[in-house]
Parts: C-alpha cells; sequence; structure tokens
C-alpha cells in the first residue's frame, strides 16, 4: 500500500444481543453506499470481532490523499452515520475513529477475490461509474466485506484496473457472483470492458489458474494438475540433465533447493501462463457441463488427448535425446 494514501480507522464496541451482527453488516452496507460517492475514495474493509470476548468491529476507510479523506470527514453523510453508529453501541461505549501512523492490514478470515480488467480505449469514466454502481449492489448482500480498486499508474499506458473484493466466505462470494444483479451489470459492462480476468485467493493452485469471471468456478483440480504437469516435466528433465551438471562439487541439498526454485518461478512466470491461455476453452468447461467423472463432453476428451500426445512427445524427445 501506497504510504500517502489515508486511512481511516473507525471502531464500533458493539452491543451483545440476537441479531446485533446482522445490524452491524446492514450499517457497514449504508457507510458504503455512502462514502463511495465521494471522490479519491479506495476501499472500506469491515473487520469482525478478533475473538469471542471482543465487541470491537473496525471499519478501515481509504482514500487516495488526507486532503479527500478530510473532505468526507467534515461531511454531512458522515455525520448522519455517526448518529447511527451510536444506536449499535454497548452501554458506555464511544464510536472512534483514528489516523494511524502507520497501514492497518490485518484481514483475518474470509476470502478474496482479484480481478482484472481491461478497460476499452475512452471507457475510464464510464468504467467508473460502472465499478460504483457494482459497489453499490454487492455491499447489500451478506457477507460483504469490502472492496479496494487500483486504479492503472498515471502515463504508465496501461489500462488495467484491479478490485480486490473480500466477502467472509466462499458461499456468501458465489451467492453474489451467481446474482441476477451482477448478471445485469456484467451484460451493462461489454462495452466498457475488454477483457477481465479473476482469481480467489483460497484456491489449490493460487496465482497458477484463473476462476470463471462469470460463474467463479476454478477450475477442476484433475485438469490444473494435469496442465502443470505438461510444464513441469521438461523443466525438471532440463534442471536434471543439463543444469544439475554444472555443480556437480556442490552439496546435494543445495543444489536441490537451487533447481527448485527455478523450476518454480519458471512454472510460475513461464509455463502456467503459457498453457492456461491456449487451454482457457478446456479448463472451465466441467463446471458449465456437470461432473467429469459422470459426463465427459468431446471437447474435454479432446483437450485430455491433447495434454496425452504433448506428454508423449515431451517424454519421447528427453528419451531420443539420451540415447
Amino acid at each position: 500500500m501506497n504510504d500517502s494514501h489515508a486511512t481511516l480507522i473507525c471502531t464500533l464496541s458493539a452491543r451483545t444481543g440476537t441479531g446485533i451482527n446482522r445490524a452491524v453488516s446492514s450499517w457497514q452496507i449504508r457507510f458504503h453506499t455512502k462514502v463511495i460517492r465521494f471522490e479519491g475514495f479506495m476501499s472500506a474493509d469491515l473487520l469482525p470481532p478478533p475473538h469471542a470476548s471482543s465487541r470491537d468491529w473496525k471499519l478501515i476507510v481509504r482514500f487516495r490523499t488526507p486532503e479527500q479523506l478530510d473532505q468526507w470527514m467534515h461531511s454531512a453523510e458522515r455525520s448522519w452515520l455517526i448518529a447511527e453508529a451510536e444506536e449499535l453501541l454497548a452501554d458506555g461505549a464511544v464510536f472512534s475513529e483514528t489516523l494511524p501512523d502507520k497501514e492497518e492490514t490485518s484481514h483475518p478470515g474470509g476470502v478474496t477475490e482479484i480481478i482484472r480488467s481491461q478497460i476499452r480505449p475512452g471507457m475510464e469514466e464510464a468504467y467508473r461509474l460502472w465499478t460504483r454502481r457494482t459497489q453499490e449492489a454487492q455491499a447489500r448482500f451478506e457477507g460483504f466485506r469490502g472492496v479496494h480498486i487500483i486504479a492503472p499508474t498515471p502515463g504508465s499506458g496501461s489500462s488495467e484496473w484491479t478490485t480486490l473484493l473480500r466477502f467472509d466466505s466462499e458461499g456468501n462470494l458465489d451467492r453474489w457472483r451467481h446474482s441476477p444483479e451482477r448478471s445485469a451489470l456484467l451484460e451493462e459492462a461489454r462495452e466498457v470492458i475488454q477483457k477481465t480476468e479473476a482469481t480467489r485467493l483460497k484456491s489449490p493452485f493460487p496465482g497458477w489458474t484463473p476462476i470463471d469471471p462469470n460463474t467463479g468456478a476454478s477450475p477442476p483440480r484433475w485438469k490444473t494438475g494435469l496442465l502443470v504437469l505438461v510444464g513441469l516435466y521438461p523443466l525438471v528433465m532440463i534442471n536434471l540433465r543439463y543444469v544439475r551438471p554444472l555443480f556437480g562439487s556442490l552439496d546435494s541439498t543445495l543444489v536441490t533447493l537451487m533447481l527448485n526454485i527455478l523450476t518454480v518461478a519458471a512454472t510460475t512466470y513461464v509455463t502456467m501462463p503459457f498453457l492456461v491461455g491456449r487451454f482457457s476453452w478446456w479448463l472451465m468447461l466441467d463446471r458449465t457441463e456437470g461432473d467429469p467423472r459422470k459426463s465427459m463432453t468431446n471437447t474435454t476428451w479432446r483437450g485430455l488427448g491433447i495434454i496425452v500426445g504433448i506428454l508423449l512427445v515431451e517424454a519421447s524427445i528427453f528419451w531420443i535425446s539420451h540415447v
């Protein structure tokens, strides 16, 4: 997080009783739908009490500049929301706001989805307006924890916007992703967004395979595993056959560590991005057409045949070169 960002930490010591968690969440939703209309707003993350004996909810609000945060601090909307929050306080508790000396980064629990969006030329303002409507909609869903928008660096020539979307559980995040409200918003965005890629941090292969941006589904593990095998096998063979002999006098423990570092780096930045890009038509298929163990389509079989063929070619090349 850039140090120039302005952060405000709001602490609400809530009363106990049935329904208080829903009441605090409802207040946070109203807070979010108000604050996102202010210039420079970046995110508002709701953190529940860290343990059972605590009643302190924290709302971490971020703006791009201290001046923009100051505008929010002096707004009528903020005053109205604080008055609402006071009705939720425990006896004797006070709603507090602090400006921390250093960034608050604690995000206990929950699930985060990273959404990268390529915006069509000249559609930046339309995207901002669409994003605002999207945030207002998702803030009304149960389990919403917050969203963080990262705009492209000015002068970089990039048109990629990054969104960090947080919910308290994968189930609640999936309910938002499969909702009619989100489907309608995605339809609106067709003329604004050129390409979208989403990655859920809670996945078997975080960072290596994206999730389906339309359904929120991760690729089947067996498919991802086969792609990893296709990219990993030649890297391992090259390391063992050609790189390992270069370090013949070194201890095998150190050499193995070095080779593993090279292999993981190459898999992360070279082979998996390449393979995912060329097998995206195959990766997501099973989640939309049923359980692959019961019903495998022609397309699924075709992809599997290509994968097996590539593995046989790789093995043949190393077999022949070794003879």
